[in-house]
């Protein structure tokens, strides 16, 4: 534990929001939320201005947001603290050292001056060093109680550590049945001349597949390809002239008529008419 002074809160608000501005920023801080919760960054930068207060140190050198964008590749908290110290990025907790050390010299004193006690039998010293051996016994007490707090307080700040809960499926709301669409009538067909090569392609109107087609050809397609074709000038529309039904009925029975009354011009008239409105007919 850091025994630099008490850091007000006022001041961990301070660098605790320069923390959570400079993630936001780089949209790091959800995912650190979710890894470690605020209690344990508020710990974090306590610790840390512990640490530069210690040395007298102005704590806008260290670079915050950079720092603490590398917490979420630590498993505790404790664990990011240790390696900045590591690396040279904050002061070492020179003041948990010192009370290590001077420990371990209060406890060698206290074991050689026993050792001198035992070997001397002057009551004087004796007493005196009794008197000491007591006093320094007392001070090796209060620096183990000391740390003892300050291994408990790590111990908490490591416990601070949150394994993240796996994100809750979202209810999908029942949506109702789709009801079947009417079938689509069939497009309308039309002829097309065929003016350049064209590769095989399927149709978006029908999902039908058509082609190849060569220059010259005339083919059946959807009303829909036809005009895409003809606007490229890769077809043209054929008009296919119907002759009416009653004409060419007119002009059959202008040949039955001519035959029964064997009058031969308007035979010829008859057939002539035929010929011209309906090629498949041949005399």
């Amino acid at each position: 534990m850091d025994l630099g002074g008490e850091v007000p809160e006022s001041r961990v608000d301070q660098y605790y929001g320069i923390v959570e501005r400079g993630l936001k920023r780089v949209d790091t801080w959800v995912d650190t939320l979710h890894k470690f919760p605020p209690n344990a960054l508020r710990a974090a930068v306590r610790t840390i201005l512990e640490r530069f207060e210690m040395k007298n140190t102005d704590p806008a050198t260290f670079d915050w947001a950079s720092e603490f964008e590398l917490l979420r590749d630590y498993d505790r908290v404790q664990d990011f603290i240790d390696q900045l110290e590591k690396e040279g990025r904050i002061p070492r907790d020179t003041m948990a050292e010192m009370q290590n050390y001077a420990l371990s010299q209060l406890e060698e004193m206290a074991d050689a001056l026993g050792k001198r006690v035992i070997s001397e039998k002057d009551y004087d010293k004796l007493t005196d060093y009794e008197q000491r051996e007591t006093k320094l016994r007392a001070e090796i007490k209060r620096l183990r109680e000391a740390k003892e707090r300050a291994e408990k307080e790590k111990a908490e700040l490591s416990k601070l550590h949150v394994t993240p809960s796996a994100p809750s499926t979202p209810k999908v709301p029942m949506l109702p049945a789709e009801k079947e669409k009417p079938a689509l009538p069939p497009p309308e067909m039309v002829q097309v001349k065929i003016l350049g090569n064209i590769p095989p392609y399927v149709s978006t109107v029908d999902g039908k597949a058509y082609g190849p087609f060569t220059q010259g050809q005339i083919i059946t397609l959807n009303k829909h390809d036809a005009t895409l074709l003809t606007q490229r000038s890769l077809a043209q529309l054929v008009v296919v002239q119907e002759k009416p039904k009653e004409d060419l009925d007119v002009y059959w029975g202008n040949v039955t008529k001519a035959l029964q009354q064997g009058n031969e011009d308007l035979l010829s008239q008859a057939l002539e008419k035929l010929r011209v409105h309906s090629p498949e007919f041949k005399v």
